[in-house]
C-alpha cells in the first residue's frame, strides 16, 4: 500500500517505468528485425510442406544458442560456383544429426540402423545417391533432405553432401503466404 502511494505521489517514477517499457519493446523489436528474414520458396523439393512461391519467415538466432534439431526445416548456404554470389540458398529438412549414421535402403531412410518414421514423406526414395551406403556424420555435420525426395538436390548428392553447422543460416518458422512469380533477388530464392 505504501509503495503504491509513493508511486502516485511521485509521477516521475510512473513516467520512467513507461519509458523503460517502451525501451525494452524497442530493443526486442530491433532484435526481431535483425534476426528474422522473409524469403520465397523456389522449386518443388519441399512439397507438400512448402510449395513453390510460398513466402516464409526464417529466424537466425536460435542456432546461436542451441543446436539444430531433427526435422527442423532450415535454410543453408551451398557453394555452387554458378550463381553471381558463388552460392545458393536451399531449404531442406534435418534428418541426421552429428555423430549419427544415415543410409537409404529399399527406398526408406535408416538412422543408426533403425527405419526412420517420416509422416511428411509419402513416396519411397528412388535414388539414394551417396546414402546407398552408410553416411557417418562428423561432429558438426547434418544430413538434410527435401520432403519431395524424388525432386530434391540434398545431402544424398556428392555435390552437396553433409552440411556443416556453419552453413546453416536459420530455421524456417512460418509459411506466411504465397506469391505469384519468382523472387527477384537470387539470395531470397530457396530451393
Amino acid at each position: 500500500m505504501k509503495a503504491k502511494a509513493a508511486i502516485e505521489k511521485n509521477p516521475g517514477r510512473k513516467q520512467i517505468r513507461q519509458y523503460l517499457c517502451v525501451g525494452v519493446f524497442a530493443v526486442l523489436l530491433a532484435v526481431l528485425l535483425c534476426t528474422v528474414e522473409k524469403a520465397e520458396i523456389y522449386g518443388s523439393s519441399m512439397e507438400p510442406t512448402l510449395m513453390e512461391g510460398d513466402d516464409i519467415l526464417v529466424e537466425k538466432l536460435s542456432y546461436q544458442i542451441r543446436s539444430p534439431q531433427r526435422f527442423d526445416i532450415v535454410i543453408f548456404r551451398y557453394r555452387d560456383g554458378k550463381s553471381d554470389e558463388g552460392y545458393r540458398l536451399y531449404a531442406k529438412r534435418i534428418i541426421g544429426l552429428p555423430g549419427e549414421t544415415i543410409q537409404i535402403i529399399a527406398g526408406e531412410v535408416y538412422l543408426n540402423g533403425e527405419r526412420l518414421s517420416e509422416p511428411q514423406v509419402s513416396e519411397p526414395v528412388l535414388k539414394p545417391g551417396r546414402a546407398a551406403f552408410p553416411v557417418i556424420l562428423g561432429e558438426d555435420e547434418y544430413f538434410l533432405l527435401g520432403d519431395n525426395r524424388n525432386a530434391s538436390a540434398d545431402s544424398r548428392s556428392s555435390d552437396i553432401g553433409n552440411v556443416h553447422k556453419s552453413s546453416i543460416l536459420g530455421r524456417v518458422m512460418f509459411r506466411i503466404g504465397s506469391t505469384e512469380g519468382k523472387a527477384k533477388d537470387e539470395k531470397e530464392k530457396l530451393r
